[in-house]
């Protein structure tokens, strides 16, 4: 059995386990560092368990799952990316942590996947301690949670197919139609939200 745990923002309708959590001051890359700061909330908080499993709230499963498919990290590509990130912020958060694993001579997995990832409470902060993402430069932690974490590392899976993401509004019987058996999960863009969701 799992439990649902809102940190931060919640909906009024959520009755459920509710950790308030401050959004932080305005400053650079403060959404990320604002979700980031959630991870480091949950962490210190002795009602949630460790590990546990970190979704944001635009990702749904499809289907039934294992414990063991929520607990496994989940990539989607390995290597450096071959295109250079350009204006787009996440991408040069996602470059920063891949230049920062290639220098210290890591594996280079993207589990920058918007897809549910494990969290265990000890590692993660002792990598908070090690990096300073939230008050230093600001990275992209799974890149570099993922990548420098042995275990972690060792227990991954490629589950680029596991993904299906939509970026404009489709409905149901879209839905029915392009998502395929080996899919688990769902994301949506920020413009493809719809009540056949």
């Amino acid at each position: 059995d799992f439990e649902i745990v809102i940190v931060g923002d919640r909906p009024s309708w959520y009755t459920g386990l509710h950790i308030p959590c401050r959004r932080l001051p305005q400053q650079p890359e403060r959404a990320f560092r604002d979700c980031y700061n959630r991870l480091l909330t949950a962490c210190d908080d002795v009602r949630v368990s460790s590990p546990f499993v970190w979704m944001m709230d635009d990702v749904y499963w499809l289907r039934p799952f294992t414990q063991r498919e929520a607990l496994a990290p989940k990539f989607y590509r390995t290597g450096r990316p071959n295109k250079k990130p350009g204006r787009n912020k996440w991408q040069t958060l996602k470059q920063k942590a891949f230049d920062e694993m290639h220098a210290s001579g890591y594996a280079l997995r993207d589990f920058a996947s918007h897809m549910p990832q494990p969290i265990y409470k000890h590692s993660f902060l002792r990598m908070e301690n090690r990096h300073d993402l939230l008050r230093g430069e600001c990275k992209n932690w799974e890149i570099i949670y993922y990548n420098s974490c042995p275990n972690l590392s060792r227990d991954a899976v490629n589950a680029q197919k596991w993904l299906y993401r939509f970026l404009q509004p489709v409905t149901r019987s879209q839905l029915e139609i392009e998502v395929k058996p080996w899919h688990r999960f769902l994301n949506n863009g920020a413009r493809a939200w719809s009540d056949d969701l």
